[in-house]
């Protein structure tokens, strides 16, 4: 599969939202990988892959939730977190916004997410 590296507008926008705050300290994928090939919606490629490493509650969750306000239905985002609230707060960010939450664990601290955007 061909993947290419694409500026991520939504990370600067984040990054100026957020800009004075801890958030802006956060670590962003600089350049998410967006997949060219195949059907988006069936594959478990991310579209885009954000880092919430060290922040707290509700950093992780304003993040994602930003992240996925770009997104074409069906794509897929992944996150990085170690804030355990994050597990409660993204199983209720998709049932809400009828998203879908693909994958959640925790491996050493770090809790990983997959959450494919809803056609809403």
């Amino acid at each position: 599969m061909q993947v290419k590296a694409v500026k991520s507008a939504s990370n600067q926008l984040l990054r100026s939202a957020f800009a004075g705050t801890a958030v802006s300290s956060a670590t962003f994928a600089e350049e998410p990988v967006i997949s060219d090939q195949g059907d988006i919606s069936t594959s478990s490629q991310p579209a885009v892959v954000l880092d919430a490493r060290g922040l707290n509650c509700p950093e992780p969750l304003m993040l994602a939730r930003n992240a996925l306000r770009p997104l074409a239905a069906g794509a897929v985002l992944e996150i990085s977190a170690t804030d355990p609230s994050t597990v409660r707060d993204f199983e209720q960010l998709c049932r809400f916004l009828g998203h879908d939450l693909l994958a959640a664990d925790e491996t050493g601290g770090v809790y990983h997410f997959r959450i494919r955007k809803g056609g809403g």
